[in-house]
């Protein structure tokens, strides 16, 4: 495990740079993907638990690019607030 973050204290979150780069192409690479795996829980992600399936380089690289940030604290994730009638937009004549 990485020797500059206490992963059994820190988690992880994307920034606004990490939602672009995960989701930037149709067919993500594997480095995308485990960047998408950040947005898949109710809640902010133990950086142990996100180790325990990806590569510490990888974590360190994120953290350098910007494209994760460390937390203290564990967050809930932001809710929809988008209701499919506010998505649908329709051409009044």
């Amino acid at each position: 495990m990485s020797s500059y973050l206490n992963a059994d204290k820190t988690y992880l979150t994307l920034t606004p740079a990490g939602i672009f780069e995960a989701f930037s192409q149709s067919e993500p690479t594997d480095e995308q993907l485990s960047l998408q795996d950040l947005m898949s829980y109710g809640e902010t992600l133990l950086a142990a638990d996100w180790l325990e399936r990806y590569s510490d380089e990888w974590l360190q690289s994120f953290i350098e690019h910007g494209w994760i940030e460390k937390l203290s604290l564990l967050l809930p994730a932001p809710r929809n607030i988008i209701t499919p009638n506010l998505c649908t937009r329709r051409l009044i004549t």
